[in-house]
Protein backbone atom coordinates (compact mmCIF):
# COMPACT_ATOMS: atom_id res chain seq x y z
CA UNK A 1 0.00 0.00 0.00
CA UNK A 2 1.23 3.12 -0.86
CA UNK A 3 2.33 5.49 1.74
CA UNK A 4 -0.04 8.98 2.06
CA UNK A 5 2.66 12.14 0.70
CA UNK A 6 3.25 14.73 3.38
CA UNK A 7 4.81 17.79 2.03
CA UNK A 8 6.79 20.49 3.62
CA UNK A 9 6.74 24.40 2.70
CA UNK A 10 8.34 26.59 5.33
CA UNK A 11 11.26 28.98 5.99
CA UNK A 12 14.55 27.81 7.53
CA UNK A 13 13.40 26.64 10.91
CA UNK A 14 11.35 23.85 8.68
CA UNK A 15 15.22 22.92 6.83
CA UNK A 16 16.30 23.30 10.69
CA UNK A 17 13.77 20.03 11.70
CA UNK A 18 13.13 18.38 8.19
CA UNK A 19 15.75 15.30 8.41
CA UNK A 20 14.23 14.34 11.69
CA UNK A 21 10.86 15.10 10.86
CA UNK A 22 11.76 13.34 7.90
CA UNK A 23 13.26 10.17 9.75
CA UNK A 24 10.13 10.04 12.71
CA UNK A 25 7.51 9.86 9.69
CA UNK A 26 9.35 7.48 7.84
CA UNK A 27 6.68 4.58 7.10
CA UNK A 28 3.98 6.81 8.13
CA UNK A 29 4.17 8.99 5.19
CA UNK A 30 6.12 9.64 2.11
CA UNK A 31 8.09 12.98 2.62
CA UNK A 32 8.78 15.76 0.61
CA UNK A 33 9.53 19.25 0.48
CA UNK A 34 10.35 22.48 -1.25
CA UNK A 35 12.72 22.62 -3.04
CA UNK A 36 13.89 18.76 -2.24
CA UNK A 37 12.32 15.28 -2.82
CA UNK A 38 8.75 14.95 -4.73
CA UNK A 39 9.11 19.11 -6.04
CA UNK A 40 7.47 19.31 -9.32
CA UNK A 41 9.24 22.43 -9.65
CA UNK A 42 12.13 21.85 -8.65
CA UNK A 43 12.54 25.08 -6.70
CA UNK A 44 14.91 26.39 -4.16
CA UNK A 45 14.32 24.89 -0.82
CA UNK A 46 13.52 28.49 1.33
CA UNK A 47 9.57 29.01 1.97
CA UNK A 48 10.27 32.65 2.32
CA UNK A 49 7.82 35.38 3.09
CA UNK A 50 3.67 34.71 2.59
CA UNK A 51 4.26 36.32 -1.16
CA UNK A 52 6.43 33.64 -2.21
CA UNK A 53 4.78 31.18 -0.69
CA UNK A 54 1.66 31.62 -2.77
CA UNK A 55 3.05 32.39 -5.69
CA UNK A 56 5.08 29.01 -5.70
CA UNK A 57 1.21 27.72 -4.25
CA UNK A 58 -0.13 29.16 -7.89
CA UNK A 59 2.60 27.94 -9.85
CA UNK A 60 1.91 24.14 -8.37
CA UNK A 61 -2.13 24.63 -9.40
CA UNK A 62 -0.95 25.58 -12.45
CA UNK A 63 0.92 22.28 -12.99
CA UNK A 64 -2.70 20.35 -12.61
CA UNK A 65 -0.11 17.58 -11.18
CA UNK A 66 0.65 18.16 -7.43
CA UNK A 67 -1.45 16.49 -5.29
CA UNK A 68 -0.36 15.83 -1.44
CA UNK A 69 -2.35 14.13 1.01
CA UNK A 70 -1.14 16.32 3.78
CA UNK A 71 0.29 19.98 3.05
CA UNK A 72 2.44 21.24 5.46
CA UNK A 73 2.81 25.32 5.59
CA UNK A 74 4.59 28.09 7.61
CA UNK A 75 5.21 31.82 6.46
CA UNK A 76 5.77 34.59 8.95
CA UNK A 77 9.36 35.18 9.94
CA UNK A 78 10.66 36.45 6.38
CA UNK A 79 6.98 38.53 6.87
CA UNK A 80 7.77 40.30 10.01
CA UNK A 81 11.23 41.30 8.74
CA UNK A 82 11.67 45.38 9.46
CA UNK A 83 13.54 47.65 7.92
CA UNK A 84 16.12 49.22 10.39
CA UNK A 85 16.05 52.72 9.13
CA UNK A 86 12.57 53.02 7.41
CA UNK A 87 10.94 50.71 9.90
CA UNK A 88 8.89 49.17 7.23
CA UNK A 89 7.98 45.64 7.22
CA UNK A 90 9.02 42.86 4.17
CA UNK A 91 5.08 42.05 4.15
CA UNK A 92 2.54 44.14 5.99
CA UNK A 93 0.21 42.70 8.60
CA UNK A 94 -2.93 43.33 6.07
CA UNK A 95 -0.84 42.01 3.38
CA UNK A 96 -0.17 38.89 5.23
CA UNK A 97 -3.48 38.56 5.76
CA UNK A 98 -4.79 38.72 2.22
CA UNK A 99 -1.84 36.47 1.26
CA UNK A 100 -3.02 33.99 4.08
CA UNK A 101 -6.34 33.75 2.89
CA UNK A 102 -5.64 32.87 -0.61
CA UNK A 103 -2.64 30.67 0.40
CA UNK A 104 -5.68 28.94 2.51
CA UNK A 105 -7.92 28.64 -0.53
CA UNK A 106 -5.02 27.71 -2.97
CA UNK A 107 -3.97 24.61 -1.03
CA UNK A 108 -7.66 23.52 -0.49
CA UNK A 109 -7.41 23.11 -4.17
CA UNK A 110 -3.96 20.95 -4.43
CA UNK A 111 -4.23 18.60 -1.55
CA UNK A 112 -6.28 16.56 1.42
CA UNK A 113 -5.67 18.77 4.28
CA UNK A 114 -3.51 21.80 5.25
CA UNK A 115 -1.60 21.92 8.41
CA UNK A 116 -0.55 25.45 9.15
CA UNK A 117 2.59 26.00 11.21
CA UNK A 118 2.20 28.69 13.83
CA UNK A 119 5.77 31.03 13.67
CA UNK A 120 8.41 30.43 15.77
CA UNK A 121 9.77 32.63 18.90
CA UNK A 122 12.78 34.99 18.37
CA UNK A 123 14.62 36.82 20.50
CA UNK A 124 15.38 40.28 20.02
CA UNK A 125 18.24 41.37 21.12
CA UNK A 126 20.56 38.86 20.19
CA UNK A 127 19.07 39.32 16.61
CA UNK A 128 19.92 42.82 16.72
CA UNK A 129 23.50 41.87 17.26
CA UNK A 130 24.21 39.76 13.69
CA UNK A 131 21.48 41.12 11.18
CA UNK A 132 21.27 44.01 9.32
CA UNK A 133 17.66 44.25 10.10
CA UNK A 134 15.22 43.54 13.07
CA UNK A 135 12.74 40.95 14.13
CA UNK A 136 10.56 41.71 17.36
CA UNK A 137 9.33 39.75 19.73
CA UNK A 138 5.57 41.65 19.65
CA UNK A 139 5.51 41.30 15.84
CA UNK A 140 5.73 37.59 16.05
CA UNK A 141 2.85 37.75 18.30
CA UNK A 142 0.58 40.03 16.23
CA UNK A 143 1.61 38.31 13.19
CA UNK A 144 0.60 34.36 14.88
CA UNK A 145 -2.79 36.07 16.05
CA UNK A 146 -3.50 37.36 12.18
CA UNK A 147 -2.98 34.06 11.29
CA UNK A 148 -4.89 31.84 13.75
CA UNK A 149 -7.68 34.27 12.84
CA UNK A 150 -7.33 33.39 9.30
CA UNK A 151 -7.12 29.29 9.63
CA UNK A 152 -10.05 29.41 12.28
CA UNK A 153 -12.08 30.96 9.40
CA UNK A 154 -10.41 28.75 6.57
CA UNK A 155 -11.18 25.70 8.99
CA UNK A 156 -7.50 24.77 9.00
CA UNK A 157 -5.44 22.86 12.01
CA UNK A 158 -2.83 24.37 13.16
CA UNK A 159 0.18 22.87 14.88
CA UNK A 160 1.72 25.23 17.66
CA UNK A 161 5.01 25.23 17.37
CA UNK A 162 5.27 28.29 18.57
CA UNK A 163 3.73 27.35 22.33
CA UNK A 164 6.12 24.05 22.01
CA UNK A 165 9.03 26.03 21.59
CA UNK A 166 8.26 28.59 24.15
CA UNK A 167 8.15 25.34 26.88
CA UNK A 168 11.31 24.26 25.68
CA UNK A 169 13.05 28.04 26.80
CA UNK A 170 13.60 29.78 24.02
CA UNK A 171 17.15 31.71 25.63
CA UNK A 172 18.60 27.59 25.30
CA UNK A 173 17.09 26.65 22.14
CA UNK A 174 17.85 29.51 20.28
CA UNK A 175 21.12 30.04 18.53
CA UNK A 176 22.80 33.33 19.13
CA UNK A 177 21.27 34.70 16.15
CA UNK A 178 18.19 34.96 17.85
CA UNK A 179 16.03 33.22 15.12
CA UNK A 180 17.84 29.57 14.26
CA UNK A 181 17.51 26.81 16.60
CA UNK A 182 20.20 24.81 18.39
CA UNK A 183 20.26 20.71 17.35
CA UNK A 184 18.33 19.60 20.07
CA UNK A 185 15.35 22.02 19.82
CA UNK A 186 14.85 21.48 16.17
CA UNK A 187 14.83 17.54 17.12
CA UNK A 188 12.65 17.88 19.43
CA UNK A 189 10.32 20.81 17.25
CA UNK A 190 10.40 17.39 14.85
CA UNK A 191 8.92 15.35 17.51
CA UNK A 192 6.34 17.46 18.41
CA UNK A 193 5.06 17.95 14.65
CA UNK A 194 5.55 13.81 13.89
CA UNK A 195 3.41 13.06 17.08
CA UNK A 196 0.67 15.90 15.48
CA UNK A 197 1.19 14.08 12.36
CA UNK A 198 0.45 10.84 13.41
CA UNK A 199 -2.62 11.76 15.54
CA UNK A 200 -3.64 12.95 12.64
CA UNK A 201 -3.35 10.40 10.83
CA UNK A 202 -4.40 7.67 13.18
CA UNK A 203 -7.78 9.88 12.75
CA UNK A 204 -8.21 8.87 9.37
CA UNK A 205 -7.77 5.53 9.15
Amino acid sequence: MELPELFVIGDSISIGYGPSLESMVHGVFQYGRKGGALDPLGDVVQGGDSARVLDYLKQLHEKRTFHPDVLLVNCGLHDLKTDRESGEKQIPIGMYERNLCEIARTAAQLCGSMIWVRTTPVLFARHRKVKTFDRYEADVDSYNTVADNVMAAEGIMSADLFTFTVKLGVAEALKEDGVHFRPVASRLQAAYLAGYLGRLRAGED
